[in-house]
């Protein structure tokens, strides 16, 4: 073929990248929580022993000769502050890994210079030819293509943006079939 498509994929290793670092702030993170959990539940214990929380009749909650709460309600306060402590704790998690940067997947811009039906056609035929060695099925939908594994589980998708021209590749770089399908991508056009 005289006109060969070619994309850039100068993206692709800096999304990698980010995508590592990412995963591995969380992973750290995550680390860092455990250990201090591990440690304030291994401790308690002694803790308890050596200064234990006593509930008075009065409803005054004392940790040793401390007097921490007075005119409480239940004698149960010790256990739901506890329980809110935890909860607390438990939410902060759920936050960092929902709010923060970190993703499963990666999402890759490739500038093209074609006309839009051109490269999707394109890239569509071949990504049919390499998902039969990988046992993967292509779908298509207006402007794009999404590759499933046999458990209808999206290995890789791609979106065309016609107005800007450009392809929007996204997958998990931890998925084997994902990669493999990128590699053989970025062979045939890269």
């Amino acid at each position: 073929m005289g006109d060969e498509l070619r994309l850039e994929f100068a993206d692709l290793e800096n999304s990698l990248e980010e995508a590592q670092q990412s995963e591995r702030r969380y992973r750290e993170f995550r680390l860092m929580f455990l250990g201090l959990t591990a440690g304030v539940l291994a401790t308690l214990p002694a803790q308890l022993l050596v200064e234990p929380f006593h509930v008075t009749d009065a409803g005054t909650v004392r940790y040793g000769s401390q007097r921490i709460a007075s005119h409480l309600p239940t004698p149960g306060f010790v256990v739901s502050n506890l329980l809110l402590v935890v909860g607390v704790l438990l939410g902060c998690i759920y936050l960092y890994r929902y709010l923060s940067d970190y993703t499963d997947e990666t999402t890759v811009r490739v500038p093209y210079d074609d006309e839009t039906k051109t490269v999707q056609e394109r890239v569509e035929s071949y990504l049919e030819e390499a998902a039969t060695d990988l046992d993967i099925e292509v779908h298509t939908a207006h402007h794009n293509v999404t590759c499933v594994d046999q458990n209808d589980r999206p290995v890789l998708e791609l979106e065309f943006d016609p107005g800007r021209r450009i392809l929007y590749l996204t997958y998990d770089p931890r998925e084997r079939q994902s990669t493999l399908l990128v590699r053989k991508i970025r062979q045939r056009f890269g």
